[in-house]
């Protein structure tokens, strides 16, 4: 892939390494390069993920049916038991 960036394909390369490297594949700032993976341990990590989520997480408390996650865009969601 870098033997082709000839500085007319930057958005192209970034999207490539956002949505095959990285932990936060659809964020909009340049920090998901922190989280940037192989793609073996991008692969192994997702084969044991049933969900994931693209949003900042704000807390976590004990709810009714279990831990209720509460993210920055304010959506709970209840952990899935192992």
């Amino acid at each position: 892939m870098a033997l082709n960036l000839d500085g007319k394909i930057e958005d192209h390369t970034i999207k490539h390494f956002r949505v095959n490297h990285s932990t936060v594949p659809d964020a909009s700032d340049g920090v998901f390069l922190y989280g940037l993976q192989s793609e073996d341990e991008q692969a192994h990590l997702q084969t044991g993920l049933s969900e994931t989520y693209s949003d900042d997480l704000t807390g976590v408390e004990d709810g009714p049916n279990g831990p209720q996650i509460t993210l920055q865009c304010g959506t709970l969601r209840t952990a899935a038991s192992s």
